[in-house]
């Protein structure tokens, strides 16, 4: 705690020389996990956050184009967590081409259920940027 302190004092005086303030009720110090951009971030690495992970496992499956394409980029906001996400979405995709008819089979069902499955059940992933 020692280490923790003297390296947090370190920090705020940095941003103190620099100009930069901080919100303080947006702090979170000595805890073990934080929130940050849609993530669960600890000492272990980052997954999605608990309510991101609900809103993936609770949403219907998509009954038109749009509301595939929602489904979609919710999705891919998380696609490290899906292992092949490009392959496993190919059958969602090619129903969001210009000329397609929206018709839902069981490729676009066991792709849904795999990604929610994969997203929904993640383990943390370590050592990886959140930011690009």
């Amino acid at each position: 705690m020692e280490e923790h302190d003297n390296r947090l004092k370190k920090v705020l005086k940095r941003l103190e020389d620099v100009g930069l303030k901080v919100e303080q009720s947006k702090c979170k110090i000595g805890v073990d996990e934080v929130g940050y951009l849609g993530h669960t971030v600890n000492g272990k690495g980052y997954k999605p956050k608990k309510d991101a992970m609900e809103a993936i496992r609770e949403s219907p499956d998509p009954k038109n184009k749009d509301e595939l394409r929602s489904f979609l980029r919710l999705c891919e906001y998380y696609n490290r967590f899906v292992r092949n996400f490009a392959s496993v979405t190919d059958p969602l995709r090619k129903l969001m081409k210009r000329d397609a008819k929206f018709v839902w089979d069981d490729d676009c069902d066991k792709a849904v259920k795999y990604i929610k499955s994969e997203i929904c059940n993640s383990l943390e992933l370590a050592g990886l940027s959140l930011v690009e």
